[in-house]
């Protein structure tokens, strides 16, 4: 493993699930672990994606995105991202959000957004984007990910 690669797995984040709907209306999603606020006024948020993403070049095809926060009870599901597997979709975690893209049903938060701006660094864009809308969920515990693998994150004790 490369020293870079090395160093940054060694560092937890949290993952989120950026999801749309193709221009012909299929669900497509890719996790992310560099989910970021970017203002609280006007409320935006940021992320990473890789060039080469395909899931990521449909999302910016349509503008338009929702941002799942998985709880730590959601790993099965946000494995399925992570490999690609067929139908990612299918679950009954999935419900429309109010733009009407899939998103996770029962996670931490979630957020719906238009992309604002897009800049290529090196291999990956860094995606802009204004929040239209967003809510909590039921779960407040968070899936984190680090070392290649989903964890969770236990605060210390006041």
């Amino acid at each position: 493993m490369p020293w870079w690669e090395t160093i940054l797995t060694s560092y937890p984040s949290t993952v989120a699930l950026v999801a749309s709907r193709t221009a012909a209306g299929e669900p497509v999603g890719m996790l992310v672990s560099s989910f970021v606020a970017v203002s609280q006024t006007p409320p935006m948020i940021g992320f990473l994606a890789a060039t080469q993403s395909s899931s990521y070049a449909a999302i910016s095809a349509v503008g338009r995105l929702t941002v799942s926060i998985p709880a730590l009870d959601q790993r099965p599901v946000i494995r399925s991202f992570g490999r690609k597997t067929a139908d990612r979709f299918a679950s009954s975690d999935f419900i429309a959000s109010h733009n009407g893209l899939p998103r996770l049903s029962e996670g931490v938060a979630w957020m719906d957004a238009t992309i604002i701006d897009e800049r290529t660094y090196g291999d990956h864009v860094l995606v802009i984007a204004a929040v239209d809308a967003f809510g909590t969920g039921r779960r407040s515990e968070p899936l984190m990910y680090r070392h290649g693998g989903y964890g969770g994150f236990a605060a210390p004790a006041a």
